[in-house]
Parts: C-alpha cells; structure tokens; sequence
C-alpha cells in the first residue's frame, strides 16, 4: 500500500504539472525565471580541486558524468542497449554512489539506464521534468522511484540552483513543458565553477534555443557547450552566436549511419561553430570518450577510445 501511494504521488505531481502547462506554459516558472547576471560568484585567482566533465561514448544517446570534491552528478543514462559502456565506466572509475542525477527528458536514450542505476547504484537526488511520456520505459522508471524510498524526488524548475562539489548549477529550463516536440522541454543547465561556465542543453531544438536566447540572450556565454540533440535541430546560428564556445562535445553514433539529411544538419553546426567561433568540436563517434577537466580558470579537454 506504501509503495503503490507513493506511486499515485508521483503520478499526480507529473500530471498536475502538465495540467498547469496546459493553461498557462510559464506559470510555474514565473516567479522563478533567474534575471541577468546569473551568476555573482566573485572572479578567482587561484586554480579549484579539479572538476571534471566525462561525455561517455553510447552512441545516439546522452550519458555524462561530472566528478567533483569526492561528489558525482550523472546528466542522462543512455539508451538501455549502452548498458555495458556504462557499466564499464561506473567499474572504471569505482563510481559506488551517485549524489545528483540529472534527467533531462524522458526519451529512451536518456533514461534507457535510470532505472538500472537506481538499482545498483546509491543514488541521493534525482531531477527531472514534469513532462509524461507514454512509454513503458518512462512508467517503469516512475515505478523505480516508488520503490526507492530514500531518493529524493526533484521536479526541474528554470531558476532552481543546486551546489554540487564546489560548483553552482543552475537550470535555466525548460521555459514550458507544452511543447509539441518533447525534445524542447529538456532541462537546460549552466553549471559555473570558478571562472569557468558549462552549458548541458539536453536535446533541446530550435524551437527552444530560440526562446532561450530571447530570454537570456548573452548570459548563455558559456566555455564548453554540450551540443543539443546530438547536433540534429540545434545549436541554431542565433543560439551558438550567444553561447559561442571555446569547446563543444556532442554524443552520437557514427556519422555514415545517419541518413544524407542528418549527415548534412551535423556538419552544418560543426562548421559553424569551428569556422565562425574557433570552437573545437569533439564527438564520441570519433573521439571515444571525451574528459573535460577545469579548475577553474582554464579548461582542457583530452579524449580516450
């Protein structure tokens, strides 16, 4: 009966946020929504523990891993067919409890593993969306969460800050959850760490990118961008003109098993972002996994196949 109650809970929660979307997509976040500057940290001198930033190679799905101070944040878990590249990263890096887990939309190469996760892993807090999806994988999960009682629930709200291992997270979205592509909906976070800003974009497209930039406009500068969607509908030319990075990575499967379409889109935005901005582009389908590491005043970023 426990169990089965705090599943109606959860139930609700993610339908009455949807309802409330519904009439009105920005009355939860209005009272929320951060206003420029987003971050007031002073400047550092001085280089910070080094902070990590690990976008895993799964193929057409978002798995990362950002270590900090001893503390662990996971951005998306893959498809479930990628289970043994994260397995082995977890066994790698003798990864035994996950502090933050970050869900930035519920499509299978996302949340393929979550439910995995939180049943072999310790896991403190999970973020996600208020948007439903229909799928069995999306209610199994949502049923995994009803079972594990000692996880803390946390609904994503634009404007919601949490520390993580010295560094300050902020999601900037997503700005409403009624769009029509699930896509758009995705959880937008900057993280900031010393002087140093990381943009996490989920698969958000051009329909969000460009209520993104109309609302936050330059605060999206950011050093290192995760490209949205696996560089298919994203990083617009208005939206990577106000990111502009130094560096960008973007998790997908090998470029010839795209379709000409596809093929054509991803090129576009790698050429964008390296011809107009200087940005270095790094994808897992050519890189292996890709390790951004920073302690607060510079970043680099080295890769391992």
């Amino acid at each position: 009966m426990k169990r089965a109650s705090r599943f109606l809970a959860l139930a609700l929660i993610v339908c009455l946020l949807g309802a409330f979307y519904l009439l009105d997509p920005f009355s939860l976040f209005s009272d929320s929504l951060p206003s420029a500057p987003l971050y007031e940290g002073e400047e550092i001198t001085e280089p910070l523990p080094e902070l990590s930033v690990r976008v895993v190679d799964v193929g057409h799905g978002d798995f990362i891993l950002v270590q900090s101070q001893g503390k662990t944040m996971v951005i998306d878990t893959g498809e479930d067919s990628a289970r043994k590249a994260v397995k082995a990263t977890l066994s790698d890096l003798d990864i035994q409890r996950i502090d933050v887990m970050v869900l930035t939309h519920p499509h299978s190469d996302h949340i393929g593993n979550a439910s995995y996760l939180l049943d072999h892993v310790a896991v403190d807090t999970v973020y996600m969306t208020g948007r439903e999806h229909t799928t069995k994988l999306y209610r199994t999960l949502l049923d995994t969460l009803t079972e594990h009682t000692e996880v803390t629930v946390k609904e994503i709200k634009a404007g919601e800050r949490f520390s993580f291992g010295g560094a300050d997270c902020l999601f900037l979205g997503p700005l409403a959850l009624d769009y029509e592509d699930i896509n758009d909906t995705s959880a937008v976070m900057m993280l900031f760490y010393g002087n140093m800003r990381l943009l996490f974009t989920g698969d958000a497209e051009e329909r969000a990118e460009r209520d993104y930039v109309n609302y936050y406009g330059d605060e999206l500068r950011a050093d290192f961008l995760k490209i949205g969607h696996h560089a298919n509908d994203s990083t617009t030319q208005v939206f990577a003109q106000r990111v502009q990075p130094n560096y960008a990575a973007v998790s997908m499967k090998p470029l010839e098993e795209y379709g000409d379409k596809e093929r054509a889109k991803k090129s576009t935005i790698f050429q964008r972002l390296e011809e107009a901005y200087g940005t270095e582009v790094y994808r897992t389908d050519r890189d292996g996994d890709i390790v951004v590491r920073t302690d607060g005043l510079k970043l680099t970023v080295t890769t391992e196949k």
